[in-house]
């Protein structure tokens, strides 16, 4: 059940700075917000790539740690010391294991043809787990060369999502759509017949970053002020054990 990039899409998905694009930007304060409303101790994120929600988190003091089957490089030197790369979750030590309390699973159960294979294995190994936070793509609808290009299954829907976690026993204690506009160009790019680029790049010298950081503002702004219902290009929930 590997979700690992090859060489190629790891260099088009995750080049050195990629961090400042606003996509990442943008989620990684969703995922800030999300973490810290519970416990933000003991949590691990399963398919962390090069460690940029890693390097995020712990900049803002969250206890994570992040593990990837592919063997790649941190994506700086602070992140590197929290990162078990080349390593698969399920062969990581029992201490390890026992002792995670959140999971993450951000934008990797898209890539495995079974998952609720995989959330039912997580399930079992990692035994004091009791939060799940998912990411995925969504809405069908936009389906595009850029799926297929990152091997992706199928994107997903609220529902489908929480019947996902439903599956293996996870209810679903909050949910919603987020990158509204990024869906609405996703739309009219498919009505159009249009292909998307898939390499993802970083921005290039002060203007763009700031670019970057302005449009990484206004769709964090909108996914607070914006209906949960609304569709967006990206999907989040968590799920908690179902007792």
């Amino acid at each position: 059940m590997s979700t690992a990039f090859d060489t190629t899409q790891y260099q088009d998905c995750y080049p050195d700075g990629i961090e400042k694009n606003y996509w990442n930007l943008s989620r990684n304060r969703l995922l800030h917000e999300l973490v810290t409303r519970g416990e933000s101790t003991k949590v691990l994120e399963i398919g962390c790539g090069r460690g940029l929600v890693v390097d995020y988190l712990r900049s803002r003091g969250v206890e994570i740690w992040g593990c990837d089957t592919a063997t790649t490089t941190a994506i700086t030197e602070a992140a590197a010391p929290y990162l078990r790369l080349g390593t698969d979750a399920f062969d990581l030590e029992e201490g390890r294991k026992k002792n995670t309390k959140t999971i993450m699973l951000l934008d990797m159960l898209e890539h495995l043809p079974e998952p609720e294979e995989f959330l039912g294995r997580c399930r079992a190994e990692f035994p004091n787990a009791t939060r799940f936070i998912i990411t995925l793509p969504a809405r069908q609808e936009i389906w595009s060369n850029y799926d297929e290009y990152y091997g992706h299954f199928k994107r997903y829907s609220l529902e489908s999502a929480a019947q996902l976690v439903n599956s293996v026993d996870l209810d679903v204690s909050e949910s919603g759509y987020f990158f509204h506009s990024l869906y609405a160009a996703s739309r009219v790019l498919t009505l159009l017949g249009r292909n998307r680029e898939t390499v993802v790049r970083p921005p290039s010298g002060a203007i763009a970053t700031k670019v970057n950081r302005a449009i990484a503002a206004f769709l964090s702004a909108e996914s607070r002020l914006l209906p949960k219902t609304l569709p967006g290009s990206s999907l989040y929930l968590v799920a908690r054990l179902n007792r």
